[in-house]
């Protein structure tokens, strides 16, 4: 979950991200560093869009949830495995 304070600022008022919190158990996701495998992650955003897109607009409603890796490994993975869904996965090297 993203928090968010209104900071006021000669002449205007400018909402501003100042952490993000995992919906599931609630701790702020700080970027995590893994130096053995020197890689940074920050987090994992799972969404849902629904609705249509055309040249003149579109009208999407999403869902999102904010997942700490953690969780991610922990909880979600685990859960996904015993229901024996298998996960689309790339990678990126470059």
């Amino acid at each position: 979950m993203k928090h968010y304070e209104d900071k006021t600022i000669p002449e205007c008022t400018k909402r501003v991200h100042t952490k993000t919190t995992c919906d599931m158990c609630q701790n702020e996701i700080l970027n995590q560093y893994d130096a053995y495998s020197d890689v940074e992650y920050v987090y994992i955003n799972i969404e849902h869009s629904k609705g249509y897109s055309s040249p003149y607009g579109c009208q999407l409603d999403v869902t999102g949830y904010d997942i700490c890796v953690e969780c991610f490994n922990n909880k979600l993975t685990p859960y996904f495995e015993s229901l024996k869904v298998t996960p689309t996965k790339t990678t990126n090297d470059w």
